[in-house]
Formats: structure tokens, sequence, C-alpha cells
């Protein structure tokens, strides 16, 4: 549950600047810098030579950004290939020691007193309704996606929103408002950065579908979407959501290939399938 002293303010304020005359209208460019790509990868590892070079065979490459350089991300871009640089939201992992040494203990969210710690990848939830941790968020886009020279960012860990707290209304209102609040802020500060959101969906349909140029969908995987009824309720959704936005669905499967793939075109997605994992090209 939300434990936050002072909660109706937090909202209000929330509230209006989700009202802000300066909502951004990225999703529904025709000239977003994914339209028409029919290719992409996730890598998360420092990239050799040899890495370099093979990233010209995709049209976009979600990456690490700390492990770039300015003048490195120009020579990618220079030969073809759009970079998203990732950053994640609604978690930050403890190796992460630039993010770790900025945020304050008011910045994590609190669940029955406790810091929630997700123990599989050593990270910790935080709370978006907080106005220094989504002004570290803020900094660090700057910093490591727009000064680089990134295409866009790739926001990673905002379907936590979905999964943590659908089921209490107050809580889930609270984080996805303060969350707009966040995209309106890199609208002022940075101009229509390219966004992609990964995982989130009722989040997406519901909060921020104008402002992304795309939604990854992981675990795209064809005996699990083709048969469950939740996942072609989605399905029928974004493809309706799309009738009237332009906005990319970009999915990602680990398992059954050929048909992930060919079912994902088929509904006019974006497919690539992993056969190992994010570190290893």
């Amino acid at each position: 549950m939300f434990k936050r002293i002072g909660i109706v303010a937090v909202l209000l304020s929330l509230c209006l600047l989700s009202m802000s005359p300066y909502h951004s209208s990225a999703g529904s460019d025709p000239m977003s810098p994914l339209k028409g790509i029919s290719s992409y990868k996730v890598f998360y590892d420092m990239p050799t030579k040899k890495v370099i070079n093979q990233m010209k065979k995709y049209e976009v490459v979600i990456v690490e950004p700390q492990y770039y350089s300015k003048e490195l991300v120009h020579q990618i871009q220079s030969n073809g290939t759009k970079l998203y640089g990732y950053v994640s939201i609604m978690e930050s992992d403890s190796w992460n020691d630039d993010r770790m040494s900025s945020i304050h203990e008011e910045d994590y969210y609190y669940e029955n007193g406790d810091k929630v710690h997700f123990a599989e990848w050593d990270s910790y939830l935080m709370d978006l309704t907080s106005s220094h941790y989504r002004s570290v968020l803020l900094d660090e886009i700057g910093e490591q996606i727009v000064e680089k020279g990134f295409t866009g960012v790739f926001f990673d860990t905002v379907g936590d929103i979905d999964d943590q707290f659908l089921g209490d209304h107050t809580t889930y209102e609270a984080q996805s408002n303060a969350f707009v609040a966040f995209l309106d802020s890199i609208h002022h500060t940075y101009g229509d950065l390219s966004m992609i959101q990964n995982w989130g969906i009722e989040l997406f349909k519901n909060y921020t579908y104008t402002y992304m140029d795309a939604i990854m969908w992981e675990n795209f995987d064809y005996r699990v979407v083709s048969k469950d009824k939740w996942s072609q309720n989605q399905i029928k959704s974004l493809k309706a959501y799309q009738a009237s936005h332009s906005f990319e669905v970009m999915t990602l499967s680990f398992s059954q290939k050929n048909p992930s793939i060919r079912y994902s075109k088929n509904l006019g997605f974006i497919h690539y399938h992993e056969k190992n994992h994010f570190n290893k090209w």
C-alpha cells in the first residue's frame, strides 16, 4: 500500500502536471525514427569492435548507454543504425553506482515500512511520486542519452506499475500520473526525444501511448500469445490504438522462433528473437 504522508497534495500536484499544455504527441508523429523499421536487437554488454561492426545489420539496437561515448554513438549511427539507451525507471540496480549514489531514502518505494528488493535482479522498487527521484532520472537521461546523441531512450521496468500496483487504484494512479509528469519534464527539458516503453500495456493504453514511438512486448512466444485470452485481448487493443495513433509494437521471443516471427509479422509488428540473453551478441 502507498504510505507517503500528504498523499492528497501529491496527487493534486501530479494531476495538474499531467494536464500540462506541453503534453507530448510524439507517438502520433508519422516521422518517428521507428517508422518503417523491420529489424532490431537488444544488447546490454560492453561492445567489442566485432559487435560494433555487426550492428550495421540492424536498423535499431537497444544498449546500455554507460558503455558508450558520444564519439562511439556517432560512429555507430553514421553507419545507419539507430541507438536507443536503456534506462530502468521503476527499479534501481545495485550495480549502478552513479544512480545509487544519487538517490535518497525517500526515493524508494516502501511496503509495510520496508524497501522492496527483487533478489533475482538485485534491484529495488522505486517511488516515482518522489520529485527528487524523477530529477535523478531526468539528469541520467540528459547525461547518458541526450548528450551522447542517442536517437532515443528505452524505458525498462515501467511494467512494474502494472505488475505491482494495478490492484490498488490509488497507488496505481499516483505512480502512473507520476510517470506522465516525468515524460512531460523530458519534453520540457529535451524536446521530442524518441521513446520506447517496455511492457506495462495497461499503463501504455491508459496513460502513455501518445508519448511513445513504440511499445515492446517481451516473451511474445507463439505457443502462449496465440492461445492465451489475455494476450489476444491485448493484441486487439493495440491494433485498435494503432488505427488512430502512429506507434510501433516491437515483439521479442525467447522460444518458438519461426512461428513467433511469422505470427508477429502477420500482425504488422516488428519482431526480434533472442536465442541466448541480452549480454551476448
